[in-house]
């Protein structure tokens, strides 16, 4: 799928592909943080044992990041062809799950800078062209949590 010279219509129906997934995990993402939120709600009333966590998972997002994965720190990182040797294609599942565990936990991870790995690591996970693929399921990830679709394009151009 890396031809350069690939039929417009075949582009378009992986964007359509690539949206559907994007949003279908992005609306699962959201709904597990809201049931975490709801867990949390229920738990200040008592003990809040899951903050014993937090050192626990800082550890295990910390070995994970240092052993497997490329955290990127700037939108132009996401289309370097060079940097995305480190994206693996085991990448979108640790940062779905990884901040979920964050979540979970107590640790305020954010939401919009994992939707935006997870669903730019899509394109090494169905092996799509890094350069083009990777700003496009970013920012397709990045207008599904914000719910604004119009950001989109202007994400992608930054």
């Amino acid at each position: 799928m890396q031809n350069s010279k690939t039929n417009p219509t075949f582009e378009i129906l992986i964007t359509l592909i690539l949206g559907a997934v994007i949003g279908f995990l992005t609306l699962g993402f959201i709904n597990f943080l809201s049931a975490i939120e709801v867990f949390h709600a229920g738990s200040n009333r008592g003990s809040s044992f899951h903050l014993l966590l937090i050192p626990l998972v800082l550890l295990i997002i910390e070995l994970t990041k240092r052993n497997t994965l490329y955290f990127p720190t700037k939108a132009a990182q996401l289309s370097n062809e060079h940097s995305s040797s480190y994206w693996t294609i085991y990448m979108p599942f640790f940062h779905f799950f990884g901040t979920l565990l964050g979540h979970l936990s107590g640790v305020s991870v954010g939401r919009e800078s994992a939707v935006v790995l997870y669903s730019a690591g899509l394109a090494r996970v169905f092996r799509l062209s890094w350069t083009m693929w990777g700003p496009i399921a970013g920012s397709i990830g990045f207008a599904a949590v914000v719910g604004q679709y119009w950001v989109a394009p202007f994400f992608m151009m930054e």
